[in-house]
Parts: structure tokens; sequence; C-alpha cells
């Protein structure tokens, strides 16, 4: 917004945390009583959240501070730009029907081979299977979890799924992988034809 707002963005820095405290760390500030912003900020910040958040925090006017009626419109389109910002670092890119179905696709066999290294505890089924790919594995939109104490029980949302699409989507897997028309056939009949 430029200098003359200096001492308002003085006034809304962050503690200096360049990475988030491990659990055995957290647990000795816990014990010792010693909790402080820092602490705060690695339960409840995601990784590079904190870092996102300062960058906003040098320019966007908060903290009590107002923008002058001549400063607001450009005030508003950065407050915009930040906005856009945090739902792609949130929710990513705003993806393509074919792209969303593919990233289901993936999700889903990282389950299965998941359930498969439980199952054999084989290495190399071994994957990192995280709350965040069981929420997106459930097409549950708001997927960001953190600790309940601090953000209390949030109610899921779920993408509705749109059968349109998906058929569409399976039709356009098939000439990717040249499927034949055998094959094509038998699948309208078993999958296509039920919906």
């Amino acid at each position: 917004m430029g200098r003359e707002y200096r001492d308002t963005y003085y006034q809304q820095r962050l503690t200096p945390l360049e990475f988030l405290y491990e659990e055995r760390h957290l647990q000795r500030l816990y014990e010792a009583d010693d909790v402080n912003s820092q602490f705060v900020q690695s339960v409840v910040c995601e990784e590079f959240e904190k870092q996102l958040n300062e960058a906003a925090l040098q320019k966007v006017v908060m903290n009590g501070s107002v923008v002058p009626l001549i400063d607001k419109a450009k005030h508003d389109q950065i407050r915009e730009r930040v906005a856009k910002l945090h739902k792609v670092f949130y929710q990513g890119d705003s993806l393509t029907d074919l792209e969303v179905d593919i990233e289901r696709m993936y999700v889903n066999e990282k389950n299965e081979k998941m359930a498969a290294y439980t199952k054999r505890k084989s290495l190399r089924y071994k994957v990192r299977w995280t709350i965040s790919d069981l929420n997106k594995h459930q097409d549950q939109v708001n997927y960001r979890m953190n600790d309940p104490e601090y953000f209390g029980t949030t109610k899921p949302r779920f993408a509705p799924l749109d059968l349109d699409k998906a058929l569409a989507c399976m039709y356009t897997h098939m000439d990717i992988q040249k499927t034949s028309k055998v094959r094509r056939a038998i699948s309208w009949m078993t999958d296509t034809r039920a919906f």
C-alpha cells in the first residue's frame, strides 16, 4: 500500500518462525509451560502456511487499522488477490473435469496400495497416507484438518457427484487407453446402462 502504512505493517508482523516445531519439541515446551505464539503457530498452521500469512499481513491492512477512503479501491484489489492466493494454497488451482477424475483415480490407487501394505507389510506397497488424502478420497471439499481443540469440529462438505461428467470422463479414458469396441460395448452394458 505504500510507505505511509509502514507502522501498521510493523504491528502486524508475526514472530520469526521459518519452520514448524516437531511434536517432541512442542511437548517439551508444553510441559515447561513455555507456550508462546510460535507454539500456537506450529500447532495450528500447516507447512509453509505461516510464511503465506506473514506475506499477506505485509500487504493487507488489518489488526484494527482502517484504510482511508481514498485508498479503499486499491486495498480491495489487494484483498481480492490475497483471497485468491489463499484459495490456491488450500484447494489448489481449479481443475477441469478430466483432471479431477484423474486425481480421484490416483488417490483411489494410493488408498488400495496403503490397504495392501497394511495387510501384507511389504515395503513395495508402503505409501504416505494422510488425513488430507483420506478426505480427498471421500471427495470432501473442506479437507483441511487440524486439531479440533483450536478449530472446533468442522462439518465436512462433500463435492456432489455429477454422473454425466463422470461418464464423459470414462469415455475419455477409454479413448486414451485405446479400448476395443467389444470392451466398450461390455462397459456400456455393465456401467452406463445401470445409470
